[in-house]
Formats: C-alpha cells, structure tokens, sequence
C-alpha cells in the first residue's frame, strides 16, 4: 500500500498529490478551484466546485489542484 503525504512537490503554485491509496472510502466536494484527479487507468478527470468524486478503497489515484485545499 502507497501512502504518500500531499504537498507543494514544484516551485509553480501547484499542489501536486502523487499516487497514493487508502483502506478506507475517499469521498471529496469541491468547493473552490480548478483540480483534475488521475487514476491508476491514466485517465483524467477535471473536477470543478461542485464536483463530488467517491473513491473506492485500495485504488490509486493523484490529485492536482492549484491550491492546497482548493479540493476540500
């Protein structure tokens, strides 16, 4: 099981999530700003304020957004 910290991982204001995955169900509302999400096919989806995204256990996935907790 890949468990990584999210963080600022470049010097551009973006807050990059690497590929990482959870035991338990990840569920996140989008409120602000403008994220894409990634999955372990290599696809890629834009998620926007209003977005609601569920994620299985076990499944791996990246985050992007253009500021930490713009997903939240």
């Amino acid at each position: 099981m890949n468990t990584t910290s999210c963080k600022n991982q470049s010097s551009a204001p973006i807050f990059n999530c690497k590929s990482h995955s959870h035991l338990n169900w990840e569920i996140i509302c989008h409120i602000e700003g403008n994220n894409t999400l990634e999955t372990v096919e290599d696809r890629t989806y834009p998620l926007i304020p209003g977005t609601v995204t569920v994620i299985p256990p076990v499944t791996p996935h990246a985050k992007s957004s253009e500021k930490q907790g713009s997903h939240l």
